[in-house]
């Protein structure tokens, strides 16, 4: 015959054991009325404060200056004036490197590096793309003067 404790597999094994009545199984204090309302620090931990851990009260971060913008896009145009116009890239580099670099000397700006490796970049291709364009004039003309001598 079949009891009701046999049809389930979690329940005690004896009906007849109790549950413990001290619900302090642990040590733990019990909490007044008050302490156990939601948001009372509990177990000794104190009350979140918002200036916990040295933060300021608004978690927002310090605003950017505004002329940061001029770095970032030297910086970019050099980059891409190696692999996509160079001679057009590199002059953006060249002049929005001077402008972040006249943005930072005024204070305007915080970023000097970039503007400076922008302006630089920008250099370096806008010289490339004239020496590859001299370089390609004069083997065409080389071409051109060797095909009309009847060498």
């Amino acid at each position: 015959m079949s009891t009701p404790s046999d049809d389930n597999p979690y329940s005690s094994p004896n009906q007849d054991d109790e549950q413990p009545t001290n619900p302090n199984y642990y040590g733990q204090e019990q909490a007044s009325n008050a302490d156990q309302q939601f948001g009372a620090p509990q177990y000794g931990q104190a009350q979140y404060d918002q200036t916990q851990y040295g933060q300021p009260s608004n978690y927002m971060a310090p605003a950017a200056p505004a002329g940061n913008t001029s770095g970032v896009v030297a910086l970019v145009a050099g980059i891409v004036g190696f692999v996509i116009c160079p001679f057009v890239a590199g002059i953006v580099a060249i002049i929005y490197g001077r402008k972040s670099q006249k943005l930072v000397a005024a204070g305007e700006a915080n970023n000097a590096p970039l503007g400076t490796i922008g302006f630089w970049l920008g250099v370096v291709n806008v010289v490339l793309s004239v020496l590859v364009t001299l370089f390609i004039l004069v083997i065409f003309t080389g071409l051109i003067v060797a095909g009309t001598s009847g060498v």
